[in-house]
């Protein structure tokens, strides 16, 4: 994108599905860590936002296998509907594939 400055940077790369969901971990371990009863607990991680530097539907298998990694209850146990996928303009036939293949999580268009 023109329209923001880190469209501006160019793209250096793409993200795995083991990459985000490290970012998500790390995250975690971050926020319960700075918890001031030092209890922890799980769960800390309640929304995702797949937004930022990049288009996430060009990278559609990794967002696809992430958000089956974020919404499994062995791993991070989100309910679909905390998932959103913000885009610039994916096409209606993304569109449609991410209903499909996602059912329950939200999509966000950026203007």
């Amino acid at each position: 994108c023109t329209f923001c400055e880190t469209g501006m940077m160019g793209l250096r790369g793409n993200l795995s599905s083991g990459q985000i969901l490290e970012q998500v971990m790390h995250a975690e371990q971050y926020l319960r860590h700075q918890r001031s009863d030092g209890s922890g607990g799980e769960g800390m991680v309640r929304n995702v936002v797949f937004m930022g530097m990049g288009e996430a539907t060009d990278t559609y298998e990794s967002v696809h296998e992430a958000c089956r990694g974020l919404t499994h209850q062995c791993l991070f146990g989100l309910a679909a509907k905390h998932i959103t996928i913000s885009t610039v303009g994916a096409s209606p036939e993304v569109i449609k594939c991410l209903a499909d293949d996602m059912p329950g999580v939200s999509l966000a268009l950026s203007l």
